[in-house]
């Protein structure tokens, strides 16, 4: 089966590069990306760095772990976990 390039395919796709298309799919991403920190709270980045400490202190890296405890309880104060 003969492959058709861009051009082939009719107008409608001739502006169609593998440049183009690169960026075309890197905008894509970037508009996700900002779609989805937008939904990010204060509430689960709190949560975040809360286990991640917790991890470090899994891993005996205590001034990583107090670090992040310092973060979660900067981020969400009122909750009562984080201390």
């Amino acid at each position: 089966m003969q492959q058709k390039s861009a051009s082939s395919l009719g107008d409608g796709f001739s502006f169609l590069t593998s440049r183009k298309v690169l960026w075309l799919l890197l905008l894509i991403a970037a508009i996700a990306i900002i779609a989805i920190t937008v939904f990010i709270t204060p509430k689960m980045l709190a949560a975040y760095y809360f286990n991640r400490g917790n991890t470090y202190l899994d891993q005996g890296q205590n001034t990583k772990a107090i670090s992040d405890y310092t973060k979660a309880i900067q981020l969400d104060s009122q909750n009562e976990l984080v201390y």
